[in-house]
């Protein structure tokens, strides 16, 4: 018997204002445990993170230290500080969590079915026959909001795209190899001829991932790229509001209000 049951890996860098409802969030809805790669060099994550820490419920590393040369984007088959995290986790914890999600601070887990748990939803799943959860991300976009609204994310966000545009790989542990050449932040590595199948749920009636994508325009234009991934163009904002905005989706609201007692 593992530890836990299920948890996350997550790199926080600049991410203070939504660390709080993010953890909280995921607590409720039945999160074990959180191994967490601090790039702050601010003390404040440290304060926000502190409650969590004696509950044991977070383990955090600082990850401020780490050579230069792996801050900032990658092209293929570079690593760098994210990737580097993943790689920890996995070497270091597979043997901790009977499942294990590479997850962000802009992207919440959540279950379609109200009479279904994500942990009830994961026991019915054959562990022995699937290696991976390939769990479908929807991004959300502003909502027309310009500037950084008072409240949470999840109040103030709620339309997204019409589909899933992207996905993220929930590992089953005993198949997780150590990552130690895997240079993905939505895919883990396995075992070579370890077997097993790819679990894709359904997005709309199962488990999905509301991906945060601009928040605020503000936000937007102030998020780094560390991907390469994200356009800093009037154009490419509305495109991205134009497919992002689609959809009305208050869903994930049951879920609050959160618990204020960390």
């Amino acid at each position: 018997m593992k530890k836990h049951f299920l948890s996350f890996v997550s790199n926080i860098k600049n991410e203070n204002p939504y660390l709080k409802e993010w953890l909280d969030y995921h607590i409720k809805v039945g999160v074990d445990h959180f191994y967490l790669f601090n790039q702050c060099e601010t003390e404040e994550s440290w304060r926000i993170l502190e409650p969590y820490r004696e509950k044991r419920i977070v383990t955090v590393h600082d990850w401020t230290k780490i050579d230069s040369k792996y801050e900032g984007p990658t092209f293929f088959f570079q690593k760098n500080k994210n990737h580097m995290g993943y790689t920890h986790a996995a070497t270091n914890y597979r043997q901790d969590t009977e499942w294990l999600l590479k997850i962000d601070l802009d992207e919440f887990l959540f279950m379609a079915d109200e009479q279904e748990s994500i942990k009830s939803w994961l026991h019915k799943l054959d562990s022995d026959l699937t290696r991976t959860i390939r769990v479908p991300r929807i991004d959300f976009g502003s909502n027309g909001h310009k500037k950084e609204p008072k409240g949470g994310v999840l109040e103030n966000y709620t339309r997204r795209e019409e589909s899933p545009s992207n996905y993220k790989d929930m590992a089953n542990t005993d198949f997780l190899n150590d990552n130690k050449r895997c240079y993905s932040s939505h895919k883990w590595s396995y075992r070579w001829f370890s077997g097993g199948k790819i679990h894709v749920p359904d997005p709309l009636n199962e488990l999905r991932i509301h991906h945060y994508y601009t928040k605020s325009k503000e936000e937007y234009f102030d998020r780094q790229n560390i991907s390469r991934g994200r356009k800093v163009s009037e154009e490419d904002f509305k495109a991205i509001e134009d497919r992002t905005n689609q959809v009305e989706d208050r869903e994930i609201l049951r879920h609050l209000p959160l618990s204020t007692d960390q």
